[in-house]
């Protein structure tokens, strides 16, 4: 009894230990979450750039009308990330949570500064900072980027820069890259990072015949050894979504001279590379095998015909990509690190610390074949 006895005196104070762990919570009002982070660095000085929006929000959908979501952009500045960042602490109003960023952007100067290693020191070591964050570059105002707002009041969430795989899995095009995949390839000293760009447009939507800013694809951005190598526009990497392992799916227009006779959608593609030596010299050949559905026919053509139009406007791409980068010196297509995987001894004597030289010789063969697996709920059109 005595057991008994004492046990009803001491549980009650066990309980209230236990809750006190509850009693520093903080309301959602209470707090301000940062969305994403944006960086940009002129004249010795980075500038930090808070994207804020309002969770409280996301609920209020069940009347079937949304409400336009307030996007909330606040700035700080520094002689290095950290100090930018906490100077964002000298104007907001509440405690700032940084366990819910989910994209970083990039201004091109703070590429073109380099310094990575540096960049992203006191961020990553942060332990509220998560690695699966989205990562972007932008020339473009960061400012203007980050109020850029989705269609139909849709959440900031929902971004193609703070959601990329939703739009990159209906229409592969260069591929999305998190923060923890950046980091990791910049100590890979073959690999050539491939980092999207972004930019505002703000003529193709309109909202009650008023423009509306949206996000678009901007190219991308090229870095390798830490240095930033330079940047193509979109029509000059389409080759990229042929040769990236990401790439889901990629819809290619078929030309006869300069008339358009039909469109398959690429499913996959399966890219490998291979090298031989000649004249002391790597000479690659790229394998990219990929399916096909027809999604448009203006004109009579075999299933041999549009396979083989596929094939050669997959190869022109694949080739123009590779070209633009031997006029930069970058390996757009990461030949090297095929050469680096498998004979590092050789590579290691090929390069002597320094990047691959590419010539027109060194792509030597494009090798593409495509196969037809369907037609859509139409039938292909019969020769009559």
């Amino acid at each position: 009894m005595k057991r008994v006895h004492r046990f009803r005196c001491w549980w009650p104070g066990l309980l209230a230990v236990l809750l006190v762990g509850c009693w520093d919570a903080k309301e959602l009002e209470q707090v301000i979450y940062i969305n994403a982070l944006g960086f940009d660095y002129q004249k010795d000085v980075y500038s930090a750039y808070a994207q804020v929006i309002n969770f409280a929000n996301l609920g209020k959908t069940t009347t079937g009308t949304r409400t336009p979501e307030e996007v909330w952009v606040g700035r700080g500045y520094g002689h290095t990330v950290d100090s930018s960042t906490d100077n964002l602490f000298l104007t907001v109003q509440q405690r700032i949570s940084w366990a819910h960023i989910k994209g970083v952007l990039l201004s091109e100067r703070v590429l073109q500064h380099g310094r990575y290693d540096q960049l992203f020191d006191a961020y990553v070591r942060y332990p509220e900072i998560r690695f699966e964050q989205s990562l972007f570059a932008t020339r473009d105002s960061i400012e203007q980027v980050l109020t850029a707002t989705p269609l139909l009041h849709i959440s900031s969430l929902y971004t193609r820069f703070i959601n990329p795989h939703d739009t990159y899995n209906q229409n592969s095009d260069v591929a999305p890259i998190s923060l923890r995949e950046f980091i990791k390839r910049l100590e890979e000293p073959s690999c050539t990072i491939v980092l999207p760009y972004l930019k505002v447009n703000d003529t193709r939507w309109r909202r009650n015949m008023k423009d509306h800013r949206v996000m678009e694809a901007d190219g991308v951005g090229f870095i390798k050894n830490k240095k930033y190598k330079g940047t193509l526009e979109p029509d000059q990497v389409k080759g990229l979504r042929w040769v990236q392992k990401e790439s889901i799916r990629s819809t290619v227009c078929l030309f006869e001279g300069k008339k358009a006779v039909a469109s398959l959608s690429l499913i996959k593609p399966d890219r490998k590379t291979t090298f031989r030596m000649q004249d002391g010299k790597p000479r690659f050949t790229v394998t990219i095998k990929a399916a096909g559905k027809l999604v448009e026919s203006l004109e009579y053509k075999s299933e041999h015909q549009l396979t083989a139009l596929a094939a050669q406007q997959v190869e022109k791409e694949v080739r123009e990509l590779f070209l633009e980068g031997v006029k930069m010196q970058t390996d757009v297509l990461g030949l090297e690190e095929t050469l680096y995987r498998a004979e590092p001894k050789l590579w290691q004597r090929l390069t002597q610390g320094q990047d691959l030289v590419l010539e027109k010789q060194t792509l030597e063969k494009i090798d593409v074949k495509v196969s037809l697996r369907g037609t859509g709920k139409l039938q292909m059109k019969t020769n009559l």
